[in-house]
């Protein structure tokens, strides 16, 4: 397994995609923030990091799409070429082959992840002036992101169980997505219709709706009431998508 990982790691980093995706990310990060540092040389009021940092928190919920981008970068590969069928040919388990992917996108992902806090960080710190209160929006912008990995490694973990069972990458692409922008104004909508209360006690437990939790986020005090709830909604979003993946995974004919 471990050496699965390594393989998959060293071809996805050997890859044009991944770096230059970065590549654009990281410039688009920094693109923004020295347009709003211009703005700001000819504002009356200037934006300070607070600011920043606030409007930064709205923004974690693209990690849900980078996800799905860093999980393509792993997976790509094995719809371009076929090659799914000749790795468990070739004698590794179902298992190993479902669990190196896994791992190795939850790898990228995070590494991915922590390269664009760095920059977003790193340049705000540089362009915009200094507030009175910094370091209590710094502190409860770490540990949001952090919150927030569970989240984005949920993502992962359903983009990896859809494209292991569905044999066209541009339908489960889709899906992946639909499940993420679309189904979350789908129930919100039915139960506006049908005036049932319980399809929006499903929004409020998907992945994607925990990141609107930032908006009760005043003090750093109220860190503690969000962590936990982002946390167990990812782990258990996680563990249902890797188990359910792997064994319809397990069962299918890979042709």
């Amino acid at each position: 397994m471990l050496n699965m990982i390594k393989a998959e790691l060293y071809k996805t980093g050997r890859r044009a995609y991944p770096k230059i995706f970065l590549l654009v990310v990281l410039g688009g990060i920094i693109a923004l923030n020295l347009l709003i540092y211009i703005a700001n040389g000819h504002a009356g009021e200037k934006v300070i990091k607070d600011e920043m940092l606030m409007m930064y928190l709205a923004c974690l919920v693209a990690g849900m799409y980078l996800a799905i981008i860093t999980a393509d970068m792993v997976f790509s590969d094995e719809y371009k070429h076929s090659t799914l069928k000749n790795t468990i040919a070739f004698g590794y388990t179902r298992t190993q082959v479902y669990f190196s992917k896994l791992i190795t996108a939850c790898i990228v992902t995070v590494v991915m992840a922590l390269a664009v806090e760095v920059v977003l960080l790193a340049s705000c710190w540089l362009m915009f002036p200094s507030g009175e209160n910094d370091g209590r929006m710094l502190t409860i912008f770490l540990q949001y992101s952090l919150a927030c990995v569970p989240l984005w490694l949920s993502q992962v973990a359903i983009a990896v169980a859809i494209w292991f069972n569905i044999k066209s990458s541009t339908f489960a692409t889709v899906l992946v997505v639909c499940f993420t922008a679309i189904l979350p104004s789908v129930l919100s909508l039915m139960s506006l219709i049908l005036r049932q209360q319980v399809w929006e006690d499903i929004v409020q437990w998907l992945p994607v709706s925990q990141f609107e939790l930032y908006r009760s986020l005043a003090t750093v005090d109220d860190i503690v009431t969000v962590l936990p709830r982002m946390c167990g909604v990812g782990a258990a979003w996680f563990a249902a998508a890797t188990v359910i993946g792997w064994a319809c995974f397990y069962k299918r004919e890979v042709k």
